[in-house]
């Protein structure tokens, strides 16, 4: 019994609506989850949004002087950085008063460098604009007054920092906050700095993107042909060798005297498979279109010469040929170099006998479970042909 089924058992059963089932049990689910499974604990995470350096000098001038605070921090080899972060409460539960430890108070340290000055920039309400105060507590350390941080509330610190030139300092979160397992740091001016795929792929104007629009086609064009056209070649050995092996299996199993011109329907369904069978039995079951389609093939050879000979014989070598080609066209030329149809008093048949060996191969073939749903297997014709093509016709006479 399926679920579906078992619902509406318990809907009639006690009167539920089965709709009315289905919103309680979502809705019971996101409550659950909700209140349950889903982490309600506060989360801060120290985000870099701003890195810049303050002095770029890129030239060296021996006479220039950079004086901060009574010092030349250009003999120094020092320079100086002013850093943005934003300090957000990310989860679901407010930062309260007593969630701070004293002994550990809400900060940040500077490693690599020197804190010269921190200020608040921005706030997200008015109450941390008028209540959240910044402490340097030593050289390196900035630390915040206990504040009221509620889920989505964030707040950003300007930090002035001297450090030495050829090195960057970094910013450390401290503190401990109750709920609170790890501050998470987040550098956005490196996101900044290396782009993502999607801006990477589609960054250049109209021209580019119609450039890399022609490379990447004809490169997937490529792509396909050197998976596909290994994998076709070594299909086609198998299916070759596969075809090769039902045709020695008729020839020992037959009863019938195969002789060489035989041989034309082995060697086609060897090279061409099902549909070529299933051309030649068409040509067999439909005399008035066999002769129509010569007919259509003389004038075509007339008009068009050798090109529209080598064009159908090429069809009718091609490896399986789609069906709907020999719908069109039959292979009138192969089937007249084999000897398959012959001329009789302006009228073309088809060979009883090479008729007959194609109808029992292709019994044969079903009963080796070939899919030949599409061949139909003609019925033998009582005239015209039976009439026996000239070299058979003497063959049996004598």
């Amino acid at each position: 019994m399926s679920v579906i089924d078992a619902i509406n058992r318990w809907d009639k059963r006690y009167g539920w609506s089965l709709l009315g089932f289905v919103l309680a049990a979502i809705f019971g689910t996101v409550s659950f989850y909700t209140e349950f499974v889903r982490d309600r604990r506060p989360q801060l995470r120290y985000e870099v949004v701003s890195d810049a350096s303050v002095l770029d000098v890129k030239e060296q001038l021996g006479n220039l002087e950079i004086i901060y605070d009574g010092r030349d921090i250009k003999k120094a080899k020092q320079s100086l950085r002013v850093v943005v972060t934003r300090i957000t409460n990310e989860g679901a539960d407010d930062i309260l008063i007593g969630s701070y430890d004293q002994r550990s108070p809400l900060g940040f340290r500077v490693s690599g460098g020197n804190l010269l000055r921190a200020e608040i920039l921005s706030t997200s309400n008015d109450y941390l604009r008028q209540t959240l105060r910044i402490d340097a507590a030593a050289p390196d350390t900035a630390l915040f007054t206990p504040v009221i941080i509620e889920s989505g509330e964030w707040f950003t610190v300007k930090s002035l920092i001297l450090h030495a030139e050829g090195s960057l300092p970094a910013l450390q979160p401290v503190g401990k906050i109750a709920g609170v397992r790890g501050i998470r740091v987040v550098d956005s001016t490196q996101a900044a700095a290396n782009p993502g795929f999607l801006v990477t792929a589609f960054s250049g104007g109209p021209w580019v993107q119609a450039t890399r629009l022609l490379a990447y086609f004809f490169g997937f064009i490529l792509l396909i042909v050197a998976v596909v056209a290994p994998t076709a070649a070594i299909s086609s050995v198998f299916a070759k060798r596969r075809r090769r092996k039902h045709v020695a299996e008729f020839k020992s199993l037959t009863k019938r005297a195969l002789t060489e011109r035989d041989e034309y329907i082995f060697e086609r369904y060897i090279e061409n498979d099902v549909p070529y069978l299933r051309m030649l039995q068409h040509a067999s079951s439909d005399q008035q279109l066999l002769n129509r389609e010569v007919q259509r093939h003389q004038r075509r050879r007339e008009e068009f010469g050798d090109v529209w000979v080598e064009s159908e014989v090429l069809m009718s070598s091609t490896e399986a040929p789609h069906p709907q080609v020999f719908r069109r066209s039959f292979a009138v030329e192969d089937m007249m170099k084999s000897g398959f149809i012959f001329e009789r008093e302006g009228r073309w048949y088809v060979d009883p006998e090479l008729s007959a060996t194609l109808n029992e191969f292709v019994q044969f073939l079903r009963i080796k479970g070939v899919d030949y749903s599409e061949v139909r297997v003609s019925p033998r014709r009582d005239a015209p042909n039976r009439t026996l093509h000239p070299t058979r016709e003497k063959n049996a006479r004598g």
